[in-house]
């Protein structure tokens, strides 16, 4: 698997999303047309699709068996990305009406519940990473993981909320949906994290383009 290019796939997802996520909040009525709906819920799938093959790619092409630590992060944020990635494959089953997975699709804490379960996998691997990457050319990455790492917490908290207010009223509803006044709070805050991943997925990229470079001059010489 090619890491820098999941790297770039896994930024593309979580700006989509991002994108998607504020247009719903200045456009309620946006996602009544079915086939913008369905344009979100593959956006969706495709963003949770690429943080999977990401924490895939990221285990088999930066870690070994000397980094258990980070071995370990890297399985358990995959973990996370598949549980994410059933939120929208459940909407497409449903869409699809698919008879055999009935239970599966009419679950109504699958939505709620995965999401979070996802942030706190993802939050534990960038503070692994925030420990682990201890070499000196790996300063940089480090730094921009422990920027991604506050910014997985940040959003574990807002899940929290989401599903606090979940339990209570029986509504599902994100954050930036829950009138203006909530929305221009939580929107900078979002935008803010989503920035540090980005940051974190730049630093990747970097990296693994010093690493190619110097095993290639190791090749040459």
């Amino acid at each position: 698997m090619n890491l820098r290019v999941a790297t770039l796939a896994a930024a593309l997802g979580i700006v989509a999303v991002f994108v998607l996520r504020t247009a719903a909040t200045f456009s309620s009525q946006l996602f009544t047309h079915p086939v913008v709906a369905q344009a979100g819920v593959w956006t969706h799938l495709f963003s949770t699709a690429a943080m999977l093959w990401f924490f895939v790619a990221f285990f088999l092409e930066m870690t070994d068996p000397s980094r258990p630590a980070l071995r370990r992060a890297a399985a358990t944020a995959a973990a996370g990305a598949v549980i994410a990635f059933l939120v929208p494959l459940q909407t497409l089953l449903r869409i699809a009406g698919i008879a055999p997975f009935s239970g599966f699709v009419r679950s109504p804490w699958l939505e709620p519940i995965a999401p979070l379960i996802a942030t706190v996998a993802i939050l534990v691997f960038f503070a692994v990473c925030r420990r682990d990457l201890i070499r000196s050319e790996e300063a940089q990455l480090r730094d921009a993981a422990g920027a991604a790492m506050w910014a997985y917490a940040l959003v574990t908290v807002l899940n929290l909320v989401v599903l606090a207010l979940y339990m209570s009223s029986g509504e599902l509803r994100w954050l930036t949906q829950r009138g203006p006044m909530v929305a221009w709070i939580t929107l900078p805050l979002v935008a803010a994290g989503l920035a540090a991943v980005l940051y974190f997925f730049v630093m990747l990229s970097r990296h693994l383009a010093e690493l190619s470079a110097h095993r290639s001059t190791i090749g040459y010489d």
